[in-house]
């Protein structure tokens, strides 16, 4: 194999801290679900996030970043092991039986296992993979970690009731298990729903998320030779939006503002568009949430935005017990999202589609001694986390990784980049995101274009327009040329926006998106 190796960030760190003499430590912290609802992107007015205000004041935040596929597991497995969808051929959600067998992404090391191998200590807990700690069955990824079973959690009967069997990692749903499902009857997709948790009915008053920053902590607290790569998932703000009250009265109703939807949104949407907007309730989210009126879209978005203030302080608790214990002047931190998520905007809610709010995603270095406060705008993607670890680390690059190292840019971020970067959801359609603008081509060949600069909603596609020609050909050199088929198929197959689209044909499409 061909690898490259950069020691440069570890002289770096040795020369801005005299106390910085070994390898650093790694904690590496994602978030399910989360968008840009953050202080220090001013995306939404109301958003309280001081822990994390305060860490990117010591880090170089990049406000351009954007997922590889908006989807938990695709985009968690291209993360992981630097390899694109259009290349593995991992789109979205599989099934376990997927994993056990032969293919691209269980045939290259993964990155927790190229640390491991390169004499770290690799600990995890909460989701690092879509299941957990792990979805591949290899004992050669973490050195320690806890499962989501190894947890007191018997669930209350009400768990079954409302949650209806619901991943006990995303408990507790709000009593009566949300308006989706108590009020319009409706099972499928009745996860998008929230509201304070009733802690007296959790294992000691506690969210699942905090007893993966209690575990985390102790962590910390032991010493051993080796360096250390802990990484951390926290499952919200993942659906259901549950997490204290407290975190609720930070956000009262009736301060919260819906996004602005014109009349014609949809009239220049391409149809496979539209059927990504679809959602995953019978009928389509946005017409369910309609159903219950603008106080319930209100009552969703204060839920979410509970979430991440919940979240915002376990990450929090995590950072000062990092500092407690001397570890903050050796230990590199790295933050990201999956994905980001809609709450309504386009009408669109969850992620899955390829528009800014669901692509766009919070990513965050932290070096000590060298980072310190900054933001930079060149487009950058989750890709880019594997190979720029290694340079931070100094360490051999696998050759297989499709990302770019972000090194340069964290050690110089007045320094910017032009390569755009590529956010692919479902067989073969790819938007591509510069600087400035989004050029989206669709599979059937329907294609969106938006100038950031004069339209960041997002609602004006100018595909037709003349005067964005040359930009257009210029967005469209970076498709990807390769488009493999998704993962055990061997032929092209209808994928759920097939099967969407086909129904169109014989009953129309919604009104409400149409």
């Amino acid at each position: 194999m061909k690898y490259i190796l950069s020691f440069s960030i570890i002289f770096l760190l040795a020369a801005c801290s005299p106390e910085i003499k070994k390898q650093p430590n790694v904690l590496f912290i994602t978030v399910d679900d989360l968008n840009d609802w953050l202080g220090i992107s001013q995306a939404h007015p109301l958003i309280k996030t001081p822990n994390l205000d305060r860490f990117f004041e010591t880090a170089v935040y990049f406000n351009n970043a954007h997922c590889a596929t908006p989807i938990c597991q695709a985009s968690r497995n291209a993360m992981l092991t630097g390899l694109a969808p259009s290349t593995t051929g991992w789109y979205s959600n599989y099934n376990q039986k997927t994993y056990n067998e032969s293919n691209k992404i269980s045939n290259v090391p993964h990155l927790s296992e190229w640390m491991r191998k390169n004499g770290y200590y690799t600990m995890a807990a909460g989701k690092i993979y879509h299941r957990g700690i792990s979805d591949i069955k290899r004992d050669s990824l973490w050195d320690e970690y806890v499962s989501v079973d190894e947890w007191h959690w018997e669930k209350p009967d009400y768990f079954e009731q409302n949650g209806v069997g619901y991943d006990k990692r995303f408990q507790p749903f709000p009593e009566n298990g949300g308006k989706i499902l108590s009020e319009l009857g409706i099972k499928s997709g009745f996860s998008l729903c929230g509201g304070p948790a009733p802690l007296e009915e959790l294992p000691d008053g506690k969210m699942h998320d905090e007893f993966i920053t209690d575990w985390a902590i102790e962590k910390l607290k032991e010493s051993r030779d080796q360096p250390f790569y802990l990484a951390i998932g926290y499952h919200r703000p993942h659906v259901p939006y549950t997490a204290p009250a407290k975190y609720f009265d930070l956000y009262p109703i009736e301060k919260i503002e819906l996004p602005k939807i014109p009349g014609d949104e949809f009239t220049d949407v391409p149809v496979v568009a539209k059927a990504m907007a679809l959602g995953l309730i019978p009928g389509g989210d946005h017409a369910a949430v309609m159903k219950l009126g603008d106080q319930y879209w209100k009552e969703l978005i204060q839920a979410y935005l509970a979430c991440i203030s919940f979240v915002d302080d376990q990450i929090g608790r995590l950072l000062s017990e990092l500092k407690k214990n001397g570890l903050d002047e050796n230990t590199i931190v790295i933050l990201v999202s999956d994905h980001g998520q809609n709450l309504g905007e386009k009408k669109n809610w969850r992620k899955m589609c390829l528009w800014e709010e669901s692509t766009k995603v919070p990513m965050a270095f932290r070096i000590p001694g060298i980072t310190n406060g900054a933001q930079n705008s060149s487009p950058a993607s989750l890709l880019d986390v594997y190979p720029t670890l290694m340079d931070l680390t100094g360490q051999m690059k696998p050759d297989h990784l499709m990302g770019k190292s972000l090194i340069s840019i964290i050690k110089n971020p007045d320094e910017m980049s032009e390569e755009p970067v590529i956010t692919t959801w479902l067989y073969k359609n790819h938007s591509v995101r510069s600087e400035k603008y989004r050029y989206t081509m669709y599979r059937d060949g329907s294609e969106e274009f938006f100038d950031h600069e004069k339209d960041p909603q997002e609602h004006i596609n100018l595909i037709g327009s003349r005067d964005y020609l040359e930009i257009i050909v210029w967005h469209k050199k970076y498709l990807p040329t390769e488009n493999a088929l998704s993962v055990n198929k061997s032929e092209i197959d209808n994928d759920r926006l097939d099967k969407i689209m086909a129904e169109w044909q014989d009953e129309g499409i919604p009104e409400w998106l149409d």
